[in-house]
């Protein structure tokens, strides 16, 4: 098939890399011209472990786009992959959405059918809005739209794109349902080649296709991130209660995660969800909600508890040194989570603002986020981002560790020993080895534990 994406971010360029990867020959519009250059020189404008491999093995199958132009109007297909960020009143901003729509049904040839999949994030019912707003060029262009969330993982989006768990189409008929089913037959037969970046035995079962409503689809996406939320802010509250009463969490996690009717997954204690999708998914549906009239206390909930999770974590810290005014604060992690250099609303940076709020002198490393860090947190005479983790604790008080990058595992603490003043690691993610770091004499207190 000839598939056109418009949007190359994290979304766009993973499903069309991934689509050329199984097979079609696909198109990316970017119309930011300084990642667009990146892009067609060979580079990644974002992170991603694999991304830019794959995109070299199937370069021939893909074509980067100031615009959809040419051959590409009469794509099978159209994917619109925008950004849809948050605004301040923490509902989405569809403005990119609109803009891309409005373009691709300008350029539509009205003697085809023209079908648009709406894989950005959007609130409930604006597949419906599209809809409305578009109704007269939807019969004279032969228009119709599509909902195909993506439910990809930062650190691991190929593996989500080509082995995901299920793939919902929100659908009006069955000729589109159908044109999205032949454009993910492979994934959904898996009968492409296994790529280098799957190794060891992977066996998973193969995906489901779920087709429903659009509506329905738009809710599974929203639904499912608030309740992965859910998950995390709930063994979080469990591990600020674990402290009080003397349990440790990550024993109590285990036996909670050994429920079969619960699962291990996002049983995961530490100082709480961000990135692009929680916080902007959350406050999302908390938006729809309150439009229909529907309190949705659950997630409210999990919203409070993961912003006093952060603030839990900082009074640790304070208390732990008698203080933070002119305390030096080796920050080991800035990306919100490991394997990606994405730091919105990453929570190593709430707790850098904190620190540097109350007092501390902040020396942060991380190691691939730093760049993006800069632009959101810059650099100033109390906060000095380090080249590597070695540098981050010279001479600090305490070390914190705020993403769980495996390269804090493998650090020589005993070296560390050497270059720190103090003997304190406060771990926001209960990753590192606290036997083995007591042993050595450091004094060490995670979230819960």
């Amino acid at each position: 098939m000839k598939i056109c994406v418009i949007g190359g971010g994290y979304v766009g360029l993973t499903t069309g890399a991934c689509l050329a990867y199984v097979g079609h020959k696909v198109g990316i519009v970017e119309n930011n011209l300084e990642k667009l250059a990146v892009l067609r020189s060979g580079g990644l404008p974002i992170y991603e472990p694999g991304l830019e491999d794959i995109i070299r093995e199937c370069r021939q199958q893909i074509t980067f786009l100031d615009a959809l132009e040419g051959e590409w109007i009469e794509s099978d297909l159209i994917i619109i992959a925008v950004g849809t960020p948050a605004k301040d009143d923490g509902d989405a901003d569809l403005t990119y959405l609109f803009s891309a729509v409005r373009d691709v049904i300008a350029k539509a040839e009205p003697n085809r059918f023209n079908t648009i999949a709406i894989k950005s994030t959007v609130p409930i019912g604006t597949n419906e809005l599209l809809v409305q707003m578009f109704k007269d060029e939807i019969g004279k262009k032969n228009v119709s739209f599509v909902s195909t969330p993506e439910f990809l993982r930062e650190g691991f989006a190929l593996i989500d794109t080509l082995y995901p768990d299920r793939i919902v189409v929100g659908s009006r008929n069955d000729r589109d349902a159908d044109l999205i089913k032949e454009a993910y037959l492979p994934i959904l037969t898996r009968s492409f080649r296994r790529p280098h970046f799957v190794v060891g035995n992977f066996d998973k079962d193969l995906p489901q296709l779920i087709v429903t409503t659009p509506t329905s689809a738009e809710m599974v996406k929203y639904a499912s991130n608030a309740f992965l939320a859910l998950k995390v802010s709930y063994i979080n509250e469990m591990a600020m209660l674990c402290d009080k009463v003397g349990a440790d969490i990550e024993h109590v996690a285990f036996g909670v995660g050994t429920d079969s009717r619960i699962g291990r997954s996002f049983l995961r204690p530490g100082i709480g969800w961000g990135g692009s999708c929680f916080p902007k998914d959350t406050s999302a549906l908390l938006k729809t909600g309150e439009k229909h009239g529907q309190k949705l206390q659950i997630v409210e909930s999990a919203i409070l508890v993961n912003n006093a999770v952060k603030e839990y974590f900082v009074s640790i810290i304070k208390d732990g040194l008698g203080g933070l005014q002119g305390k030096v604060i080796a920050l080991l992690g800035l990306s919100f989570k490991p394997n990606t250099d994405d730091v919105r609303d990453s929570p190593a940076l709430d707790i850098a603002k904190r620190l540097l709020d109350e007092g501390a002198l902040v020396r942060a490393t991380d190691p691939m986020a730093i760049k993006n860090a800069m632009k959101v947190l810059p650099a100033s005479d109390r906060l000095r981002y380090c080249a590597d983790a070695y540098e981050a604790v010279t001479g600090a008080d305490a070390i914190v560790i705020a993403t769980e990058w495996p390269e804090w595992k493998n650090l020589d603490y005993g070296a560390v020993s050497e270059l720190v003043r103090g003997m304190f690691i406060f771990d926001g993610r209960n990753a590192l080895d606290k036997k083995g770091l007591v042993e050595l004499g450091y004094r060490y207190k995670g979230v819960g534990s």
